[in-house]
């Protein structure tokens, strides 16, 4: 629930230099129509098939040569809708307690009955989608073995192999994928407002059977208060691709609209299907590869390894569009008129990777070695990261004057979306690994490993610039985020690891064990040259790109400047197991641990434009929507207990038993501010039991 205003807040949107205090407050309106809330009821689905055929010969001509080949040709499709229709509502007051963690929600008597009641809510909006993918692979692998009959040289391994991917994707797109049934912002009578008032469950011509009580029986495992039931629509209005109820709802309001019924207020089906919803990869590899294996046993300490190489050529092709509509909104008078945009985009990539390495093991004695290896290696983007479809939107931000009810015009963004980037290129890194290892009793060991990884070409989310003019000639900038190769980084750190069986004990008790590892990572991200600004404010190219960079806070100050970590990775980790292997029985007991990592700069919704400069310089100081902020994202620190069981009653046959979180662990999610970390989400996962009986013939 989100309110228009609130007497307290754990975000400051005005000044760093403010700083709020978790405390217990009730959130409510000074004003009508109050504390704004909205339920959602959303059906989603998805069906995929995956076909694959594999071929392999081997042929043996001599006792040194030895041949392989491999010919592949994998099909997959997918299908799949995610739909939903939102109500919404204005309550009185709520209460919140910000002592608690996650914060508790209270509700009085009268909070309740307000909930409960329907005439209490309206139709909001309604969100459709669809997407359909079709991708092959075909792949040829040729691979040759040369063995040496000599004191030093074991073997030459050489080959090279062919891939050729494609991709083509199809989805749902333009203003009807979301679409206001009558939400509060289409509501009034200043010429561009399609509707004359909120269509309220009140009004008989909305209600009949479409929403029922929802009623939280478990909610968040019992661990906070219960929620109030509250009202929601029948889950049957959103089912169906399309849904069937998405026209009747639409339709049903139509009677609210300001005559003529024109504009926004004209619904239809998203579309789908048509040339602008499709989006086509192909990829083509071809690479060499050859590894020359060698030992030195003679030495005093005996050293053995591998060196060889791998070159790699990528051709990449994507087809897709740029696409721009209008809204409804840009009818507000002051908002520049832009015509509807559909250009269709075509781009080639073409990259080649030179890959060696070298790895090498001593032997100390007979239970104590030493490895070295030296690498560079790559990873691709992922196929959904390389299309190019690219939607533009003018998000134009008002308020109505209490005194003449005429609609005010705040400020106008500009924002795109990039889905991909054909241009990406793999993240390569050059990689140092050393390591000791010591080996006793049966099977114990003592390992102790240091690593270095230099990474290039690191993906990461950075706005640049799409400009589109408006009907008078007038040039508009759209910022559009999009992934980029935009870093260089590394990661350096090390692990030690443990592992033994007590097999010196009496009896059963011979079959216990014990392994435990523990890994501290450091890592950084270098974002090129340093940033020399203190504020992502005002709002430019270049403050767009240093939000991106480092997050902005919601008053406009930049965070994380010259400090952020590889995403992904956390400080600190371990794991620590209780095994026990004896005849027919294997179990483990296990617990794994990981302090709190980033997880991305400017995703998963803690960003927005509602933002206050607070930047004495800017010329929009102090100003509403002023700050297009990024906060960053950090998964907490988190520890999970997993067991497994497993009895082998004949060779063939064997029954397994899996848990996955037996002491039900919450994970938090935080997002950064200036004042710290705040949490931002709580969740269970919830305890995970599975069974298998397996035969084997």
């Amino acid at each position: 629930m989100s309110g228009r205003s609130t007497t307290c807040a754990r975000r400051n949107t005005r000044s760093r230099r403010a700083r709020t205090r978790p405390r217990s407050c009730s959130i409510r309106a000074p004003r009508d129509p109050g504390v704004g809330f909205g339920v959602q009821s959303r059906t989603a689905g998805r069906t995929s098939d995956t076909r694959d055929a594999a071929w392999n010969l081997q042929w043996r001509p001599t006792d040194r040569w030895t041949l392989a080949g491999d010919l592949q040709h994998a099909r997959a499709t997918t299908f799949g809708y995610d739909n939903l229709v939102s109500l919404g509502g204005y309550m009185p007051k709520e209460g919140v307690d910000f002592r608690t963690s996650p914060p508790t929600l209270t509700f009085d008597a009268a909070d309740r009955a307000y909930l409960a009641d329907p005439n209490n809510y309206y139709w909001n909006s309604a969100q459709e989608h669809r997407d359909d993918a079709v991708s092959t692979q075909n792949a040829a692998r040729l691979d040759a073995k040369y063995a040496f009959d000599g004191p030093v040289l074991n073997d030459l391994r050489f080959g090279v192999r062919f891939t050729t991917r494609d991709a083509d994707t199809r989805a749902t797109h333009g203003n009807s994928q979301w679409h206001e049934i009558t939400a509060p912002w289409a509501v009034g009578h200043d010429g561009w407002q399609p509707f004359s008032q909120l269509a309220y469950l009140s009004d008989p011509r909305f209600a009949g059977d479409k929403v029922a009580p929802l009623q939280f029986n478990d909610f968040f495992g019992r661990k906070t208060a219960m929620p109030p039931a509250i009202v929601a629509a029948n889950i049957a209005l959103s089912a169906g691709a399309p849904p069937p109820a998405f026209a009747q709802l639409h339709e049903m309001v139509k009677v609210l609209c300001n005559m003529p019924c024109s504009g926004d207020a004209l619904w239809d089906y998203a579309k789908f299907g048509d040339p602008e919803s499709l989006n086509q990869q192909h990829e083509k590899t071809k690479a060499a590869h050859a590894q020359l294996r060698f030992g030195f046993d003679d030495l005093r300490y005996p050293v053995d390894g591998n060196v060889g190489v791998r070159v790699v050529r990528t051709d990449m092709s994507a087809a897709g569009y740029l696409l721009f509509s209008p809204s409804a909104s840009s009818n507000v008078p002051g908002v520049p008129v832009i015509a509807p945009l559909s250009d269709r985009t075509h781009f080639e990539n073409k990259y080649t990777n030179v890959l060696p390495s070298l790895n090498l093991r001593m032997k100390a004695s007979d239970g104590l070695q030493f490895r070295a290896a030296f690498s560079k290696g790559m990873t691709r983007p992922d196929f959904w990261q390389m299309q190019t479809y690219t939607t533009l939107s003018q998000n134009v931000h008002t308020h109505t004057d209490n005194a003449t009810k005429a609609t005010i015009l705040d400020s106008i963004d500009y924002t795109g979306t990039g889905v991909g980037n054909p241009m990406l290129k793999p993240t390569r890194s050059t990689n140092v690994d050393l390591t000791a290892e010591y080996y006793f009793g049966h099977g114990g060991q003592v390992t102790l490993a240091l690593f270095n990884k230099r990474l290039s070409d690191v993906i990461i989310g950075k706005t640049s610039v799409v400009t589109l003019n408006d009907t008078t000639g007038q040039p508009h900038d759209f910022a559009v985020t999009s992934p980029v190769n935009g870093a260089t980084g590394r990661a350096s750190g090390a692990e030690i690891g443990y592992l033994q069986y007590f097999d010196k004990l009496p009896g059963l008790w011979s079959g216990f064990g014990v392994s435990a590892n523990y890994t501290y990572i450091d890592s950084r991200q270098d974002l090129g040259k340093p940033l020399a600004q203190a504020w992502c404010t005002p709002q430019d190219t270049n403050a767009f790109i240093a939000r991106d960079l480092s997050g902005c806070d919601t008053d406009g100050r930049l965070l994380n400047v010259g400090n952020v970590p590889l995403t992904g990775l956390s400080k600190n980790a371990f794991n620590v197991a209780l095994l026990y292997d004896k005849g027919a029985v294997s179990a483990r007991l296990a617990y794994s641990w990981r302090s709190k990592y980033l997880q991305a700069i400017n995703a998963y919704g803690t960003n927005g434009g509602d933002g206050i400069d607070a930047n004495p310089s800017s010329p929009r100081f102090g100003q509403p929507y002023s700050v297009q902020y990024a906060l960053p994202t950090w998964g907490g620190a988190y520890g999970q207990l997993d067991a497994s069981l497993q009895y082998k009653f004949t060779d063939n046959v064997n029954l397994s038993v899996q848990a996955t979180n037996l002491t039900n662990a919450l994970y938090k999610q935080y997002m950064q501010q200036g004042i710290g970390l705040m949490e931002r989400g709580a969740f269970y996962t919830g305890r995970r039991f599975s069974i298998r009986l397996g035969y084997a013939f």
